[in-house]
């Protein structure tokens, strides 16, 4: 047995709901995500048990959810690190970094193939804007090892290392990947935020944002 009720004031909500990619408001407090409850009966009628389930408004990971995705993953990659700096934790702190190079530049693909804006003026600004560029050739090294196009900014950018240093303020420690682009090394963490910011830039000057 299943009852519906809205996550935010508790109404009850029509079942068929859970199953559709875009649930509709509630008519009491506009709330769109559902909690499933879920009756488990045992055998014996006194043991009945109930499980939720929380389903999220929006299913679709368009553009606009990878976005908002983004911005909450710039705060995990940028926030200190408090547990114990090792390799292990320093290893698993560029993992977190390059993959979110690889989400932030995965936008480009959800805003091309959503018919959001026209696909040419968004492979321009990701090859005319440095800051997109430098971003593009980091997601690719990290998917296929190596770059089987010309790097879209100019030269191939290279890991030189990667360490684990104590914050200032004494609250836990930061990771610190220089990247080697051309004659210049750059901080990756800064390169993560800087791509956000001409993002930013370029969805405000669409009017998305």
């Amino acid at each position: 047995m299943s009852e519906e009720t809205c996550a935010k004031c508790g109404v009850s909500r029509p079942v068929e709901y859970a199953s559709e990619s875009e649930h509709q408001p509630c008519l009491n407090c506009g709330e769109t995500a559902i909690v499933l409850n879920r009756k488990l009966t045992d055998s014996i009628p006194v043991s009945d048990e109930y499980s939720a389930e929380l389903i999220p408004g929006k299913q679709v990971r368009d553009w606009e959810q990878r976005w908002k995705l983004i911005q909450s993953d710039l705060q995990k990659v940028t926030s200190p690190n408090t547990g114990t700096m090792s390799q292990e934790s320093i290893d698993s702190s560029q993992q977190q970094l390059t993959s979110f190079f690889i989400q932030l530049y995965s936008l480009k693909d959800a805003l091309i193939q959503g018919k959001i804006v026209n696909g040419r003026d968004v492979e321009e600004a990701a090859t005319d804007d440095p800051r997109l560029a430098l971003l593009a050739d980091l997601a690719n090294l990290d998917k296929h090892t190596k770059l089987t196009k010309p790097p879209r900014s100019g030269h191939v950018p290279s890991y030189e290392q990667v360490s684990g240093v104590n914050n200032s303020t004494g609250s836990g420690w930061h990771l610190c990947l220089k990247v080697k682009h051309n004659t210049s090394v750059l901080d990756g963490i800064e390169i993560a935020q800087n791509a956000v910011t001409a993002w930013k830039e370029k969805l405000t000057g669409w009017r998305l944002i």
